[in-house]
């Protein structure tokens, strides 16, 4: 089967995380696909690996992983078991996101929802159902 041919997406230039922003840039790892450097609060993704969309996709995921386990305090033991959860979770997640388009469209308008609803509270807007 033949699949249309698409342009390949830019990589987001930063992600949001309790309050604070992470910068997402393309640049040269010896050794790596990505690294999350906390101490900059960077997410790096080496463009020169000839990466597949979905082994990008995965990289992303992976190197998000860790920002969440650093932004919401997780510990292990080892850095080894750091590295094998968020590795793992990573593929299961871009598993669940190619093969199931749809919980993805759920996930994008779910949260599009739920940004129109604050949006609309913090701009001093009610909801009808719970006026007195």
């Amino acid at each position: 089967m033949q699949y249309p041919e698409a342009e390949r997406p830019e990589m987001p230039e930063y992600v949001d995380m309790n309050e604070r922003r992470w910068r997402v840039v393309p640049s040269k790892i010896q050794g790596a696909y990505g690294c999350a450097d906390y101490n900059n609060r960077t997410v790096t993704i080496n463009p020169d690996t000839n990466m597949s969309m979905t082994d990008e996709i995965d990289t992303l995921v992976h190197e998000l992983l860790h920002v969440v386990w650093y932004e919401m305090g997780i510990r292990a033991k080892k850095e080894a078991n750091e590295e094998y959860v968020v590795t793992m979770l990573a593929r299961g997640i871009t598993q669940l996101m190619l093969r199931n388009i749809h919980l993805v469209e759920y996930f994008v308008h779910a949260t599009l929802h739920e940004r129109a609803a604050r949006q609309y509270e913090d701009e001093g807007g009610e909801d009808e159902e719970y006026e007195d």
